[in-house]
């Protein structure tokens, strides 16, 4: 989970991007890592995501703050959850915009 964590994480990190964005993102790759994958040509194809968004996603180069986020998290004893994680409160995800991550 540890490597796909930082795929979630990054996700909240680029500027346009937010829960309702993030599932239809999901719809189409099904999997963070494969929203990173992409190219851009393929994030363009995507009804409803701005071109900015597209390049926004496709030129992220934040992971390095990333993974200092990681890290700081677990040294301070904090978990993270996504919505693929078991303990992610499923009430939660029944709203219309649930957070993609939460600590």
């Amino acid at each position: 989970m540890k490597e796909m964590l930082k795929y979630w994480l990054a996700l909240k990190e680029i500027k346009g991007v937010g829960p309702v964005t993030v599932k239809s993102l999901l719809r189409y790759f099904k999997t963070p890592e494969k929203i990173f994958d992409s190219s851009l040509k393929t994030l363009l194809e995507i009804k409803g995501l701005r071109p900015n968004v597209a390049n926004n996603i496709h030129e992220f180069k934040g992971w390095k703050k990333i993974d200092e986020e990681i890290y700081k998290v677990r040294k301070c004893g904090i978990s993270i959850f996504s919505w693929e994680d078991s303990f992610f409160p499923k009430n939660l995800l029944n709203i219309y915009d649930p957070p993609p991550v939460i600590y």
